[in-house]
């Protein structure tokens, strides 16, 4: 049954060294991609050779972040007789507490550090909204990311919750969930695909209803 394949993965108390290259891996394609403005402009053109590889290390971190929350969420899912809004609540809390008072932090000193910034900041940026149907903004511009995963976090789970008080199975409101998280991204990127706005400059990539699979 799904239940039993999730909890043999998610009941694994030993550190799996596996995550931690895929990790490693993830990092340096990162570091790699925006390392070149450190780079001499006579070396800039054999840097970029590395770049034949198709792989976005953000890419990469989405899918292992999803993989490995994915198990805690589907863990307390099924341990609870009722998944109910104390399971929920408390999901969201350890997930916020992990990320929001660093960004938090971050967005005060970037708008301090930096007057020239200033004008790109809105408040959306406050509720990781300023690229949730548009490209990001200028000001604090790497949040994209983890805007995407916020709120990939926020909706999922809500989503699980909604279906699971419409069925007394155990196994469809994650199907239906997982495949409506595949399908509405994929179908909306298809339907904006001649924007050129955001499909011709790669803004689609940074934009988070695009990425919320």
């Amino acid at each position: 049954m799904l239940r039993d394949q999730i909890n043999t993965l998610a009941d694994g108390k030993n550190r799996i060294f596996g995550y931690d290259i895929i990790r490693c891996f993830a990092i340096f394609v990162v570091f790699w991609a925006h390392g070149i403005i450190l780079v001499p402009t006579e070396l800039r053109e054999f840097y970029t050779l590395i770049n034949f590889i198709p792989l976005e290390g953000v890419s990469v971190f989405f899918v292992l972040s999803g993989f490995l929350i994915g198990q805690i969420l589907f863990k307390t899912y099924y341990k609870s007789t009722n998944f109910s809004r104390k399971s929920l609540n408390n999901f969201w809390t350890r997930r916020w507490m992990r990320t929001l008072p660093l960004y938090f932090i971050i967005l005060v000193l970037v708008y301090l550090i930096d007057p020239s910034r200033r004008e790109n900041f809105n408040i959306f940026h406050l509720f990781f909204s300023q690229n949730i149907a548009s490209p990001n903004p200028a000001f604090f511009h790497v949040s994209w990311s983890l805007a995407v995963e916020e709120w990939f976090y926020f909706c999922f789970p809500l989503v699980l919750f909604l279906i699971s008080k419409l069925t007394k199975s155990k196994d469809k409101p994650i199907i239906l969930s997982v495949s409506i998280f595949l399908v509405i991204p994929l179908l909306l990127r298809i339907l904006h695909y001649n924007d050129p706005e955001l499909f011709f400059n790669g803004s689609q990539r940074q934009t988070t209803i695009f990425r919320l699979d």
